[in-house]
């Protein structure tokens, strides 16, 4: 009875999670978008065709890490609009991780989330910013 309780859990929170998911991949163009306008262009024909993901991928994907948080650094330093996406993206990742330990204590789903392309980019925000040492 109790295992299937966990994964009717689990059940339960893969669904909702993907409505979380969608909404950080579109944090995640706003972001992209005010951090390389130039990027975010160039991406905008993969994302319209189905790829909800790219914005993020091309944040993370071959770039100079080191040079990026700078530059993630100083744009949530110096602009109100980007510090409000990177929070609300930060704010709601953790959120996920948290419903994610919750329902499966295994944490397999919290390792899932934090090597995809999602987790990544909250590695990147949170590290620049000072979230995360």
């Amino acid at each position: 009875m109790r295992l299937n309780s966990l994964d009717a859990e689990r059940d339960r929170f893969l669904r909702a999670s993907r409505l979380v998911i969608d909404e950080l991949n579109s944090i995640g163009v706003d972001i992209t978008r005010l951090m390389d306008k130039p990027l975010a262009e160039k991406l905008w024909k993969q994302f319209a065709r189905g790829d909800k993901s790219v914005f993020l991928r091309g944040m993370i994907v071959e770039a100079d890490l080191k040079k990026l948080q700078g530059a993630i650094r100083s744009t949530y330093e110096g602009n109100a609009e980007f510090r409000k996406y990177a929070d609300r993206y930060l704010d709601l990742f953790e959120n996920l991780l948290a419903q994610a330990a919750a329902s499966d204590p295994e944490n397999l789903l919290s390792s899932a989330f934090v090597t995809a392309d999602v987790g990544k980019v909250y590695v990147l925000l949170s590290r620049a910013i000072g979230r995360m040492n």
